[in-house]
């Protein structure tokens, strides 16, 4: 059987399993069997079919069985386990994998079963790391003998950690219960760096098999007891956000690579700059240049400036904005062909270190400790530093100290004080390294990659239990999630929030922001109408806020109802009658129900009170055009064009010129408006959206026609 195939039919026996399908899972398991020739395996597979078979005997003839359920439930989980062996054993015997390749070398070089390896106490390093990743499904023996291995106090605490990554990345690759049930297990584990790694393999491995998982009450239950384990609620807040955060980090490498460093290389053109540098490198080195990067030449706010604050920010709260400075390096040095080295915690003592790089490190100790380096990059600036001459690598430290010790809340061993805090930059690391794992590495593509996956654990049991429980935990993590912008999944939250504030009768202030919030969420999802739903409950609860009124009325104007709109905007009016911008906004509500005398009258409030607002005075000259007060137009267009016109300033002051009888002036208009857009040539529709207007002033469907061949005249026939 070819591997697509292959890969068909477990999809199939998959989906089938996710559905619950019971009887097409087992068939499509079936076929994938047929290739293999295992007869334990085909033994397994008669015999959940046999007992299944009676079950549907028994359940056909009427007969009662209280424990059918349980039953079902035990033949879904056996099946599960059966697929994944059989998918691993297809994968070591025809794929060619990193997976199955690091399989095969182990077998040359003992052929021993990973468990027994870790019993004989010799396997540390790459080879404990590689025997638990291709391990096959675990006994409880081995569950017994892992854990053995970990509480032991004759083992190293980096073989510790390798051993949790590698029960993490097997049981992505393959699911297993029981190397799921070790992880949970060590969540609770004293040592801060063991219990992130098992808390951060097990959540990602939950969130992974949400569908499958809810078939093992045990594992529910498991997860569910972690809820009163001390401090396990902050980590799991902790570890959200990273991951939340985590989802950003292709977008801010995107700014770095497409925006921001081509921005710096236009002000600097003769400085060659990698686009792998981060927010603080670009920032010295535009000061080595001269440029403030805050302000444009004419001393105008520079944008870059804005986006450049945005990310050092976005730095400080934790977001990866070094994963571009160090992806061209993991591509580069072998040391990371290697899945091992991706998650090896950083210590200098790394046999794939050099010597002569060692002798180098206490010079190195700021840049080696910053909280600001997940482990892998740490490697990869050694590795850099490889390559530098002895007499090079002080400087080169010192500068990247420089970079490197700003912008973090976490930055820098001296303020890891407490365990909380540690625990903190621990996960943003490890989930850095994670990240950087199913993103950079060479094998990328044979990885089921957990940052694929909807990463808002509050929509997976037991997870949205264990948030709920905790209101003050919940709106944490709907505000953080508000914040960055993710509204799909803050809605979410919020929703949870509101109805729970409802049921506790909260407070009515309370209330009222949660509504705020969930119908804001609701409007950048597009849904205006519950929206409007919640804003106006949001206006129940605090009346006088003017803020509920503006989201009401813009989500009204966003459905096109204009009537419902002004009657928003007038009650604003009512809380502040001299503020030009309510007035501007219902003098254009009045314009779109052809209310023009009303629309005048608020328009020429707004621009007496504001009169060097460009966008009033474009209201009150279109107005006046649609009024027929042609020479009241005429004037304010006058007014726009002195200033910085835009092309539908030069297209509307062209047909004030027009309606008044000035062909020349309308034509010299239309032109510059055209010019303006960078238009030769009128398109066939250039007076399409206004033609009611022009029409109403007695201009022919022809003239429309000769005008725009005028515009396209060459200028010697005009």
């Amino acid at each position: 059987m070819d591997k697509q195939t292959f890969r068909i039919l477990y999809k199939d026996t998959v989906d089938a399993l996710d559905d619950r399908r019971l009887s097409d899972a087992l068939n499509a398991l079936g076929g994938m069997l047929s290739c293999l020739g295992n007869w334990e395996y085909e033994a397994e597979l008669t015999d959940i079919r046999k007992i299944y078979g009676l079950l549907l005997d028994c359940m056909s003839q009427g007969a009662a069985d209280p424990d059918r359920d349980n039953l079902f439930r035990q033949f879904c989980c056996r099946t599960y386990e059966l697929t994944e062996k059989v998918c691993r054993e297809f994968e070591l015997r025809e794929g060619d994998s990193q997976y199955a390749a690091v399989w095969r070398t182990l077998q040359k070089l003992s052929g021993v079963r990973c468990m027994e390896e870790l019993n004989k106490g010799d396997a540390g390093g790459r080879r404990l790391f590689e025997l638990v990743w291709t391990s096959p499904l675990w006994s409880r023996a081995d569950w017994a003998a892992a854990q053995t291995f970990l509480s032991g106090n004759d083992r190293r605490e980096v073989d510790k950690c390798l051993l949790l990554s590698a029960v993490t990345l097997a049981t992505l690759s393959y699911p297993d219960i029981n190397k799921l049930k070790f992880l949970l297990e060590n969540v609770s584990n004293e040592v801060p760096v063991l219990r992130v790694r098992a808390m951060v393999g097990g959540i990602l491995s939950v969130v992974r098999y949400s569908r499958r998982l809810r078939l093992y009450p045990e594992v529910m239950a498991q997860l569910q007891l972690l809820a009163d384990v001390p401090g396990f609620m902050a980590d799991l807040s902790g570890l959200q956000m990273q991951l939340i955060l985590s989802l950003e980090t292709k977008e801010i490498e995107k700014s770095l690579r497409e925006d921001i460093i081509p921005e710096v290389m236009k002000k600097a053109r003769n400085l060659k700059l990698d686009k792998s540098l981060g927010p603080e490198e670009l920032k010295e080195k535009m000061v080595e240049m001269d440029l403030n990067p805050e302000w444009e030449q004419d001393g105008t706010p520079s944008e870059l400036g804005r986006k450049m604050r945005q990310l050092a920010e976005m730095h400080r709260k934790g977001a990866d904005v070094f994963l571009g400075s160090f992806k061209l390096l993991k591509q580069r040095f072998p040391f990371f062909s290697s899945a091992v080295n991706w998650f090896y915690p950083f210590t200098p003592e790394h046999p794939e270190l050099s010597s002569s790089l060692k002798e180098s490190l206490p010079m190195l100790g700021f840049v080696l400790e910053n909280g600001n380096l997940c482990d892998s990059d740490k490697y990869s600036f050694c590795l850099m530093l490889e390559t530098l001459p002895l007499s090079q690598r002080e400087m080169m430290a010192g500068g990247m100290a420089g970079q490197m010790g700003e912008g973090m809340s976490l930055s820098g061993m001296e303020e890891e004080k407490d365990v909380q805090t540690l625990t903190l930059r621990l996960i943003r690391s490890y989930v850095q390294d994670l990240y950087r794992y199913f993103k950079l590495y060479r094998h990328r593509e044979e990885q089921n990659d957990p940052f694929g996956c909807n990463l808002l654990l509050t929509d997976y049991p037991p997870f949205d239990e264990i948030f709920s429980a905790d209101r003050r935990v919940l709106a944490q993590l709907a505000d953080f999630v508000f914040n960055e912008k993710n509204y799909l999944q803050a809605l979410r939250l919020y929703e949870q929030l509101l109805s729970r504030a409802e049921r506790e009768k909260a407070d009515n202030n309370d209330m009222a922001a949660l509504a705020q919030k969930l119908g804001f969420c609701y409007r950048q999802a597009g849904d205006y109408d519950r929206a409007l739903a919640v804003y106006e409950k949001a206006s129940l609860l605090r009346p006088d806020s003017f803020w509920t009124l503006e989201q009401l009325a813009s989500c009204y104007k966003a459905k096109g109802d204009y009537v419902s709109a002004a009657r928003m905007y007038e009650e604003m009016e009512r809380y502040r009658s001299e503020d030009a911008m309510v007035l501007l906004r219902l003098g254009e509500c009045y314009m779109r129900m052809e209310r023009y005398g009303a629309a005048l009258e608020k328009l020429h409030k707004a621009d007496y009170l504001d009169g060097d607002s460009r966008r009033v005075q474009r209201a009150l000259a279109w107005c006046s055009l649609l009024a027929g007060k042609v020479d009241g137009a005429t004037r304010h267009y006058a007014r726009l064009l002195s200033g910085d016109p835009t092309a539908t300033d030069y297209l509307n002051a062209g047909h004030a010129a027009w309606i008044e009888g000035d062909v020349p002036c309308a034509v010299s208009r239309y032109r510059a408006s055209l010019q303006t857009e960078g238009q030769k040539f009128a398109p066939a529709g250039f007076f399409a959206e206004d033609a009611d207007l022009l029409l109403r002033h007695g201009k022919s469907p022809v003239d429309l026609k000769l005008m725009v061949d005028i515009l396209n005249r060459p200028p010697a026939e005009s």
